[in-house]
């Protein structure tokens, strides 16, 4: 349900900002993020031409800036207002501003923002922010959003004070050196690489005081590192660690088109839940299986994508993935059991979706059930 602000100042401007202030602060007491998170917020402004109420292409395109630079932080509340130039009535302005905030609300929900938490305000030509009017016909958006650290995982290590950390992967099964990618998560941020042909990688302590690392290979377990300067003991220049991968096996795999998520975030839609279950179901009928989770999304190959655009799509492909993941290990399932990966774009079953069925099911999750390799020594 939308919270709607349509405040009337035409004779009292002071009290109608006033009501917004107070219902701002009700409204963030009341919210879990305030209860329950620490979060952050972003706000920025996107202007109209006189008398219009219609969000411009250059707007849209600021709005989804915004997102790229929130994301992957996940956005709890948003708070739109709705302002004028001094032009025509006051009764006239207030119903402007409040199409140009509701305007405003509509291509947030084109986007995936959930409704429920949209908050509009109107305010008519009340507060000005400057003697050009072009600047004050505007709606203003504020985006608050989590800032919580994930937890960690998997192992932690005693690293001395290195000032840099070495880290060499291997099969667990030859002990041969074994090339690999790796994701680094640092601070909710993900950053891809892959280890050089001598399967080594080198992080320097002064960018990754903390640290954690998760090394990938097809045909592997996932392995992760975790690296945190609290538990430093020993001085050192150099920290060397030794990874093994185990070998695994593809038992089948298993594709679920139904696990959606909101746009540009890894929240999940309601309708995952039942496709989640079933995911659940199986691995708890069978303890002995390993499972590697892959997000994917969709994004056609005729499009241009820069840089920013392709680290943006793996980052969330990565983050969707992990999102599963994550959901399995609350409903109980053993997190060693367990491997996730994004791989963005890369392996879209339509390259280049006719429609929005086709888009949708390159959106998907997929999973393969996973058995280890029996050492032949």
């Amino acid at each position: 349900m939308i919270h709607r602000c349509c405040i009337s100042i035409a004779d009292y401007p002071l009290r109608g900002m006033c009501l917004f202030f107070f219902w701002f602060v009700a409204s963030m007491l009341n919210s879990q993020v305030a209860l329950s998170q620490s979060y952050e917020q972003k706000t920025i402004s996107v202007y109209f031409p006189s008398d219009g109420d219609k969000i411009t292409p250059e707007s849209k395109t600021k709005i989804r800036q915004a997102f790229l630079e929130i994301h992957p932080r996940i956005i709890r509340e948003v708070y739109i207002e709705g302002h004028t130039d001094s032009d025509a009535s006051l009764s006239y302005n207030i119903s402007l501003s409040n199409r140009r905030a509701d305007n405003a609300r509509i291509y947030l929900l084109s986007q995936g923002v959930r409704e429920s938490i949209i908050k509009l305000g109107a305010f008519g030509e009340s507060k000005p922010v400057s003697r050009k009017k072009a600047m004050n016909r505007r709606v203003l958006m504020t985006f608050v959003y989590e800032t919580e650290e994930e937890p960690k995982e998997r192992f932690e290590i005693t690293t001395g004070n290195a000032k840099f950390i070495e880290v060499v992967t291997f099969n667990a099964q030859t002990k041969e050196k074994l090339p690999c990618d790796y994701v680094v998560e640092n601070n909710n941020r993900n950053s891809f690489a892959r280890t050089g042909g001598d399967a080594t990688c080198l992080f320097d302590r002064s960018r990754f005081p903390n640290l954690h690392v998760i090394f990938s290979k097809s045909g592997f377990l996932n392995e992760a590192v975790v690296i945190d300067e609290t538990k430093a003991r020993n001085a050192g220049d150099t920290l060397r660690l030794k990874v093994y991968l185990k070998p695994v096996e593809v038992v089948q795999k298993l594709r679920y088109d139904h696990i959606y998520f909101y746009t540009d975030t890894d929240d999940f839609k309601p309708e995952a839940k039942r496709e989640l279950e079933k995911l659940v179901q199986m691995l708890d009928g069978d303890q002995n299986l390993y499972v590697e989770i892959q997000g994917h999304m969709n994004f056609s190959e005729t499009r241009q994508a820069n840089i920013l655009q392709r680290i943006y799509n793996h980052d969330l492909s990565h983050k969707r993935a992990k999102a599963v993941y994550r959901y399995l290990i609350t409903r109980g399932i053993d997190k060693d059991r367990l491997t996730y990966k994004g791989l963005s774009n890369f392996r879209m079953i339509y390259p280049n979706p006719k429609n929005e069925s086709e888009a949708d099911q390159n959106k998907r999750v997929e999973v393969w059930t996973l058995q280890l390799v029996e050492n032949s020594n």
